[in-house]
């Protein structure tokens, strides 16, 4: 398991091609810059180097805690950087879990499928209840409880023996990591600059006041939520019998439906929904292209939306980029 998204390794690709697009690039961005779908936060990150102005969100939980660790600002780092270090310790963490919810993990992650060794799949266990814990009794703040719970999911994307998508745990046992899972000590940002929300992005665009609005949606049938059941999982500490090879809970679908983007019945009316409602100075847009709107649907709408004279694409390899300032109808 890895990084979601085609993102990770583009951010720095996708910045400068927006400062190619338009003379005013700096102009936009001090006005402001906002996903309302972040992922990881990455191209967010990238772009904040730019302005102090960012806002990033997802509807996704475990794409939240994700940003909240690489972006996320806490005024007592010292504590967190604590609690990992109790954490990463060997005397607590290898006790072997008695809930419901960890016993069903190391079993179904463990032994069924093997994502984790047995020792491993315990250790995640006891480090996801211990910070849990300590949330609920004061110990930690929200933002360090966010930071330390993005801390542990990006370890688990690191360590897990698994593909990406549905395809299962490999099958070669020896590449089991056996090492003792650990979290990882980070250094933070020095000063607050990305706002990071956990919700839909029609509430993220209603916070929309100009500047640069970077669209990433849903582009597949298949929600990107459900290549990353494991996190769910973890973050809602559920405990349950897996239904197919590559560990989803029983009840995980139909909790999680896929997004208006990713239903040919729906996707077309949410792109237009976006151009229509939003105040954004300019659209920047990555988007698949075997995704389910066609890529000459998104051209045109931008052209018939925006200022056509601005208009730009630029191909990613599996992606198109596309860029476009504000027009008469937006808003």
């Amino acid at each position: 398991m890895r990084y979601l998204g085609a993102q990770y390794g583009k951010a720095e690709q996708i910045v400068q091609a927006y400062f190619n697009f338009t003379p005013k690039a700096m102009t936009f961005l001090k006005r402001g810059f906002i996903d309302p779908f972040s992922g990881t936060g990455m191209i967010a990150k990238h772009f904040s180097v730019h302005t102090d102005n960012v806002i990033a969100a997802d509807y996704a939980n475990f794409a939240y805690y994700l940003t909240c660790s690489i972006n996320g600002y806490v005024e007592d780092m010292d504590k967190v950087n604590g609690v990992m270090e109790l954490l990463n310790s060997d005397n607590v963490m290898n006790e072997k879990p008695t809930s419901d919810f960890g016993s069903s993990f190391v079993y179904n992650y463990s032994i069924k499928i093997p994502y984790f060794t047995k020792e491993n799949a315990i250790r995640i266990v006891n480090m996801r209840e211990s910070i849990e814990a300590m949330k609920n009794d004061g110990s930690l703040s929200h933002a360090q409880y966010d930071i330390l719970m993005g801390l542990l999911l990006e370890r688990v994307l690191s360590k897990a023996n698994i593909r990406l998508l549905f395809d299962g745990p490999v099958r070669a046992k020896e590449k089991l990591i056996r090492t003792p899972f650990k979290l990882k000590c980070i250094n933070p940002p020095s000063e607050r600059k990305i706002q990071v929300y956990n919700q839909d992005y029609n509430d993220t665009l209603s916070m929309n006041k100009g500047g640069v609005l970077y669209l990433n949606p849903p582009s597949l049938m298949k929600d990107y939520r459900h290549y990353y059941h494991l996190l769910d999982t973890l973050i809602n500490m559920n405990a349950g019998k897996v239904i197919d090879k590559s560990g989803r809970l029983a009840d995980f679908k139909l909790a999680n439906p896929v997004s208006d983007w990713g239903k040919i019945s729906t996707a077309r009316s949410a792109f237009y929904n976006v151009l229509l409602r939003n105040s954004a100075d300019c659209i920047l847009m990555t988007y698949n292209k075997k995704g389910v709107l066609p890529i000459d649907e998104i051209r045109a709408g931008f052209l018939r939306n925006g200022n056509e004279n601005t208009f730009k694409m630029q191909d990613l390899g599996n992606e198109m980029l596309f860029f476009i300032e504000r027009g008469n109808t937006w808003g």
